[in-house]
């Protein structure tokens, strides 16, 4: 059947060009439609099925143009919404939640997420719509086109960005479905994630491979629909409830009963006490794909603790990564992850150092020169 109205279409490689924005340039429409006759199409929308497509290194195979069109419908897409992505990220603005692109069929973000979520930079939707102009517009280098679904995926940033969320992700479905909450519910390539909002306090990042569990809290992220999983599949709302209010407490209780004594306890500044034995555990354990970003930066941060230097901390992390991550994590990942964590001990052994220095006491008339000029002071700002 043809899809004439459809908001999106597919060229013959699979890069998908939003319509409407096409419609200022003839030329362009024109060679649209040679390529989709070349191709044995008509013009309309179809997602190319049987194909896959390389992305940053990993051939991710093409959904099929049911399966997507149905999860843009349920994000509020009409067929004949001239801009799909606006639709998208309007329905996530009016929820509280910040978005940013991700690379199409990857969970890394396309962009600098990490500065982002750090930042106090407030809630503005056209500053979260124009992160998604990244496209050239066709022989107008000075224009930009708005990606559209199917050429980009879409990530949240959880914690403060987006009002104190946290995302419950469950690797396993069957996992996630014995402990349910009535909440915003997302189906992933093969699990579930449930979203929930701390009101009292901040919640930081955690992962339980043992539990098949991780959290997407402070200075974490998510991909949301209608995003691509690598394995092809696409992220859909399996429960479009809104997003459930829960105190630290009620969160600690819910935990515990997922994560019985391997539960984590909260101090509500974003940092979590780990239970006993938990390095040791975990540095012995398989990491499986999912949890490894996460559990590398808990490791190392623990290691810098501990008093290693960022060269020590690389070489005990590399012998992990061989070790115990399945597949194996790439060097590239696991120094991002170090890097990140080794920053954040640099910044709190700084403002540590600079709380415990003593104050130079105060002795009339130094303050232009004399006899104490040689007194000891601080020079450091």
């Amino acid at each position: 059947m043809q899809q004439r109205d459809s908001p999106f279409r597919v060229r013959p490689g699979g890069v998908r060009t939003g319509r409407t924005e096409l419609q200022g340039d003839s030329g362009q429409r024109q060679s649209e439609r040679q390529d989709e006759a070349s191709a044995g199409r008509d013009g309309g929308s179809r997602f190319v099925q049987g194909r896959q497509r390389t992305v940053r290194g990993s051939s991710v195979p093409n959904p099929s143009a049911t399966e997507m069109r149905a999860v843009v419908e349920s994000l509020g897409v009409s067929g004949d919404s001239p801009n799909p992505t606006l639709v998208v990220l309007k329905y996530y603005i009016e929820r509280g939640i910040y978005v940013v692109p991700a690379w199409y069929g990857d969970k890394q973000p396309s962009v600098a997420w990490r500065e982002i979520a750090q930042t106090e930079e407030g809630f503005e939707p056209e500053v979260i719509i124009g992160r998604f102009y990244q496209k050239p517009y066709p022989n107008r280098p000075d224009r930009k086109l708005l990606l559209q679904p199917g050429e980009t995926n879409f990530a949240v940033i959880c914690g403060k960005r987006s009002g104190g969320l946290v995302i419950v992700d469950f690797d396993d479905e069957e996992k996630g479905r014995e402990f349910p909450l009535q909440t915003f519910t997302v189906a992933t390539g093969k699990g579930l994630h449930y979203y929930v909002r701390i009101t009292d306090s901040l919640i930081p990042n955690g992962s339980f491979p043992k539990s098949k569990l991780d959290l997407r809290g402070q200075g974490g992220i998510a991909i949301i629909p209608p995003s691509v999983h690598p394995t092809g599949r696409v992220y859909r709302i399996e429960n479009d409830h809104p997003i459930a209010d829960l105190t630290t407490a009620q969160f600690q209780v819910y935990l515990e009963r997922v994560l019985g004594e391997g539960a984590p306890s909260y101090d509500g500044t974003g940092d979590s006490a780990n239970p006993p034995g938990w390095f040791e555990q975990t540095l012995g354990e398989v990491c499986p794909e999912g949890a490894r970003n996460e559990t590398c930066t808990r490791l190392a941060g623990k290691l810098l603790s501990r008093g290693l230097t960022i060269t020590e901390t690389i070489a005990v992390m590399s012998l992990w990564v061989q070790a115990c991550t399945s597949p194996p994590m790439s060097l590239t990942e696991m120094l991002a992850s170090i890097k990140s964590v080794g920053r954040r001990h640099a910044i709190q052994a700084a403002q540590s150092a600079a709380k415990s220095k003593p104050t130079a006491e105060y002795t009339p008339g130094t303050e232009f020169g004399g006899e104490d000029d040689n007194a000891d002071t601080d020079s450091e700002a």
